[in-house]
């Protein structure tokens, strides 16, 4: 069974259901991975190292543009080159690598690549998995810089863990010396083999003698001890007094500590009344402490003693002694079975730890501590707190037993406070609770500690206890401002606790210690507002305000007063007092604020417009201002019905924000009430301004703000001409919107007929109505009078046309029609080119592409599609003569010549034809029937002719000629010719058609492919495409024969008569439709101008 290389659990696929590792490729087996990324991933075969398997990420399809792998020098292909420099990257490995040769492999609709390789070097060997792969992956041992190098430290690693392993003494390798093979390595497993060797030497290390350690610890207790009852013995006057000790020896536990406290509340229970006045702060301090007497054991000296420097002097004298009584009989550690429990620890070699874990044997006390000294002095002085932390690390972990008290406590410190300068505050709490674990006294630990605990919060009992050990035990040393820290956190600690009459006792000690203590006057103001005394609330702030000099603080402290007076004590009065008090410091928003809602609440209006103009002058913000503006409009408008004071806040409000539309409505009612267009017509200009200035202007506004501009000008100051201006801006940011089309036009419309200009301007407002009203006859007669009142008879005259054709003309539109119809068709003035055919009638809409594809084609098969007479039942006899008398001939002759035809196409009579058709014959000729010969008008023959010879012309020969049907079936041969891939079968007809258009010259068909490719490059549906083009040629075809004819009329009859429409599924209101759409259009009437038929 196969494992997997990544977790060597059984493989039952190619990739592991454990780990989804990809195991198996087909059949090339995977073993490792050289590189894994987000783009790529390379990965090792059982086939050897110089097998790759490729697999890219993000740039799959590059391996299906590469070359066949058996090509010649497919290995020096671009492709190739290109995909490999994106799978090495700058991978060290891999850019040594030659490839010699790739395959590409599929699974799973996913696509890798092969690789074989030289010059990738072998990874170094490793310790095996049951698999046979190496632990690590390939990728993780390479050195950036020689590889035989690495594989060679690997090397010594490796021996270096056999002989660890295999060692009997830990002497033969020891922790030192795998630690520098396993530095040579540099990545290899080394360290951790020679980490695992057997520590059988700790039972040694742990052999002293039990009563060492105990006379150490007696000793290290009797010098505290001595130190103790030094510190608590003040030598003068000007002792700390009785009721500080009770505070402090609230949280102290340890013996010493007891007796201390126990002084210090004899000293409070009993020699109060015999203080009398000269204690006063006793009194205050005893009675927030109430700290019981009885907490320990009495002792026999007291706060007071005058004996006490003496005794201070011996004990310190005397704690060296004590500790210097066992240091004959030092141990290197502590015995395993009699260690105390908290130092109970693995057993560690004493050989491996460094001077600070364990000092040099045969080294005194003295000396070692001088060591140590100097040791912990260097790491603190080290530019890099967290290296020189990391270092002390290992010294920091290992058991105490193997360190004297004063060795540990620095350590502690030490470690400490290089965690604090590298800003890893839990390791420092970790040390200094190690260290106040050691000595409960020392002034540095409780001092780093309070700090820390005051800084990181956490338990108050704690921080309590911390910082009445510093008082209590150093008392006599600590600065006002120390002393008052002190205190302060004491009373956080009561404060946490809920205990706010001891914790109020405490800040005013801090503040009695240190006046200038704002955070103790801060937390003393929350203690007071918690106890509900607001009357004291007020005269602590006021303490407060003694201390600052800052205006700005100043007054946010009298703001503060002025809203005690106001919420707590209901004193309206003297809050209205302090907030003015707190404007004469410095101008501030928020006593403005406070006074405008006592002025709202007593309804004074005036002074609250005055406070809302002052917020506007003083706040910061312009969206602020701008409200502070708006609400002093509000105010005199609504209020005190200022209505000129009111537009101009308003005013101001705007020219801050152009947003606060609700100002802007305020002046547009203010000036319309009163009449006062001039100023309604100022405020929309410099509205307009404004919004015009902003970053992102809001378009659809300044097109509202313009059309009521307009509409102000139009209907109250009567300025046609600013009104159409800017009705005219507000139409072109908005030139969707009808109703300002109409208004213009209506503007326009209302200029002297002597003014071309303002006419042509409303004319083109009608048009573009028109455009979305086709429908309108209103709006046509409306241009046709324009038309008519600029004397542009012939637009005039062809709207009135289309109007009389639908029978909405009036009488005098009637008449005017009649007045200019020709009664005669008349030759064109000008000849109509092929040129001239394609840009003017075709148009824009042309599928010149598509039309030359069958263009070709009809080149090739027209003699194919073609009938011959007998096909008609007609001879050559039935073919009319170009030199007969006719009407027909006559029109024929000069149709054709106008369209600048070199010899009109031959026309063979057949009698029960209706109209005129292409005949399909070979040679083309036409069709026509009895009617059209004799009985049909001018008007209807010369239509005729013109759209037939015009849909004869090449582009579109073969598109009008033939059904739908056949048009697809010749578009899918030509598809299939060049594209014999596409699922088409070829009928008899396609192939008869294939067999002719192969027959076309070779630039012929390459010009044929070219076209195709393009067309087919569409998304459009070909039969789509192909009605579009019909109907394009038709309708050109149709333009041809009304500027022939020049009546409207006579084209629709003659469109009702035709026998087959080129597209069978449009009517003949569809093609009348488009036909009367494009003589409103001004191309027509350039059109008739250049032809000469135009009227006037």
């Amino acid at each position: 069974m196969k494992t997997c290389w990544r977790c060597s659990a059984e493989l039952n696929s190619n990739s592991c259901d454990n780990c989804n590792a990809l195991n198996v490729v087909g059949k090339v087996v995977l073993n490792g991975i050289i590189r894994d990324d987000d783009e790529v991933t390379v990965y090792t075969t059982e086939d050897g190292p110089g097998k790759l398997l490729v697999e890219l990420h993000k740039n799959s399809n590059a391996i299906s543009s590469l070359p066949r792998a058996n090509k010649r020098n497919a290995i020096r292909s671009r492709a190739f080159k290109a995909l490999w420099k994106e799978a090495i990257g700058d991978h060290p490995l891999l850019t040594q690598a030659e490839p010699q040769s790739f395959r590409v492999r599929k699974q799973s609709g996913a696509k890798y690549l092969l690789v074989e390789v030289h010059g990738l070097p072998a990874a170094p060997s490793h310790e095996p998995k049951p698999n046979g792969v190496p632990a690590e992956a390939v990728a993780e041992v390479a050195d950036p810089g020689s590889i035989e190098e690495a594989a060679q430290a690997a090397a010594q690693a490796n021996d270096a863990t056999d002989a660890a392993d295999a060692a009997d003494a830990p002497a033969e390798a020891t922790a030192e010396d795998a630690e520098a093979q396993a530095t040579d390595a540099e990545g290899s497993e080394a360290p951790e083999a020679t980490n695992d060797a057997p520590q059988d030497t700790g039972a040694d290390a742990a052999a002293a003698p039990d009563d060492a350690e105990e006379a150490t610890d007696d000793a290290a207790e009797a010098a505290d001890a001595a130190t103790t009852d030094a510190e608590a013995s003040p030598a003068s006057d000007e002792a700390a007094p009785a009721e500080e000790a009770a505070i402090a020896a609230e949280g102290d536990t340890s013996e010493s500590d007891t007796s201390e406290a126990d002084a210090a509340a004899d000293a409070d229970t009993g020699e109060d009344a015999a203080a009398g006045d000269d204690a006063p702060e006793a009194d205050d301090a005893a009675a927030a402490a109430e700290a019981p007497a009885d907490e320990g054991d009495a002792e026999a000296d007291t706060a007071e003693d005058s004996e006490a420097p003496e005794a201070t002097d011996e004990a310190t004298d005397a704690a060296p002694e004590a500790g210097d009584a066992p240091e004959a009989a030092e141990p290197l550690a502590a015995s395993a079975d009699e260690a105390p429990a908290e130092d109970e620890a693995p057993a560690v070699d004493p050989r491996t730890l460094p001077l600070a874990a364990l000092p040099e044997p045969g080294l005194s006390g003295a000396e070692r501590m001088a060591a140590l000294q100097a040791e912990m002095a260097a790491l603190s002085g080290s530019g890099d707190p967290a290296a020189a932390l990391a270092q002390l690390q290992a010294s920091f972990e290992a058991p105490r037993a193997v360190r004297q008290l004063g060795e540990n406590l620095m350590l502690c410190i030490t470690y400490a406070q290089l965690a604090l300068k590298a800003d890893a505050q839990d390791k420092a709490r970790e040390a200094l609770e190690r260290a106040f674990d050691l000595d409960p006294r020392d002034r540095v630990v409780l001092t780093e500690y309070g700090e820390l605990l005051g800084q990181a919060g956490g338990d108050p009992e704690l921080s309590m206890q911390v910082n009445r050990n510093l008082l209590l035990h150093h008392r006599n040393t600590l600065s006002a401002a120390e002393l008052g820290t002190v205190y302060r956190r004491i009373g956080q600690g009561y404060q946490e606790q809920g205990d706010q009459d001891r914790a109020r006792t405490c800040f005013e000690r801090a503040l009695d210690a240190n006046a200038g203590d704002r955070k103790a006057l801060d937390l003393l103001l929350e203690t007071v507002e918690a106890q509900g005394d607001f009357e004291q609330v007020i005269a602590v702030r006021q303490r407060l305000l003694d201390q600052m000099r800052d205006p700005e603080g100043r007054a946010m402290l009298k703001v503060a007063i002025g809203d005690d007076y106001m919420d707590r004590l209901g004193d309206a009065d003297k809050a209205i007092e302090a907030y003015e008090d707190a404007l004469s410091d410095h101008v501030s928003v928020d006593a403005l604020n406070k006074l405008a809602r006592i002025a709202i609440d007593r309804q004074d209006w005036s002074r609250v417009a005055n406070i809302y103009s002052q917020l506007g002058e003083v706040l910061t913000a312009q969206d602020e201002q701008a409200t502070a503006w708006l609400q002093a409009g509000n105010t005199y408008r609504h209020r005190l019905g200022n209505h000129k004071a009111a537009a101009d806040a308003f005013e101001t409000c705007l020219d801050l924000d152009p947003s606060k539309l609700q100002a802007f409505k305020e002046i547009t009612q203010i000036h319309a009430e009163s009449e006062q267009w001039e100023a309604l017509q100022g405020s929309y200009e410099r509205m307009i301004a404004r919004a015009e200035g902003l970053e992102e202007p809001d378009t659809k506004l300044i097109a509202v703000l313009n059309r009521n501009l307009g509409e102000v000008l139009r209907t109250h100051l009567g300025d046609r001409g600013g009104a159409i201006a800017a009705y005219e801006r507000a139409a072109s940011l908005v030139p969707e919107e009808a109703a300002l089309t109409e208004i213009l036009a209506d503007l326009y419309a209302q200029a002297d007929d002597s003014d071309d200009a303002s006419l042509e301007a409303a004319i083109a407002y009608n048009r573009k109505l028109m455009a979305s009203q086709p429908n309108n006859h209103e709006l046509l007669a409306r241009v046709a009078n324009l038309h008519l009142r600029k004397q542009d008879f012939d637009q005039a005259y062809c709207i009135y046309r289309v109007l009389a054709l639908l029978g909405k003309a009036d009488d005098k539109a009637l008449a005017f029609v009649q007045q200019h119809t020709p009664q005669t068709v008349a030759p064109l003035q000008q000849a109509i080119t092929p040129e001239f055919y394609v840009q003017r009638l075709l148009g824009e809409g042309y599928d010149v592409v598509l039309a030359e594809v069958f263009d070709i084609c009809r080149e090739a098969i027209t003699e194919l599609l073609a009938h011959d007479l007998n096909h008609y039942g007609l001879k050559k006899k039935n073919r009319i003569d170009r030199q007969d008398d006719l009407m027909f001939v006559k029109l024929y002759r000069r149709v054709s010549e106008q369209l600048t035809y070199p010899e009109p196409p031959p026309v063979f009579r057949k009698d029960d034809l209706n109209g005129m058709i292409n005949g399909s014959l070979y040679p083309p000729g036409f069709l026509v029937g009895a009617r059209l010969l004799s009985g049909a008008s001018e008007k209807e023959v010369t239509f005729t002719c013109a759209k037939q010879l015009s849909l004869f012309m090449n582009p579109s020969f073969l598109i009008q000629l033939r059904p739908m049907r056949d048009l697809q079936i010749i578009f899918y041969t030509v598809v299939k010719l060049f594209r014999p891939e596409v699922n088409i079968q070829f009928n008899a007809a396609m192939q008869r058609v294939a067999k002719q258009i192969q027959k076309l010259r070779p630039d012929r068909m390459e010009r044929l492919k070219e076209l195709m490719d393009q067309v087919l490059s569409r998304k459009t549906k070909i039969d789509v495409q192909l009605r579009q083009l019909q109907d394009t040629f038709e309708d050109a075809a149709n333009r041809c024969g009304l500027l022939f004819c020049d009546d409207i009329a006579a084209c629709g009859q003659a469109l009702s008569a035709e026998p087959i429409p080129v597209n069978r599924e449009r009517t003949t209101d569809d093609r009348m439709r488009a036909l009367v759409t494009w003589t409103l259009t001004s191309d027509y009437h350039q059109i008739r101008k250049e032809l000469g038929v135009a009227i006037g």
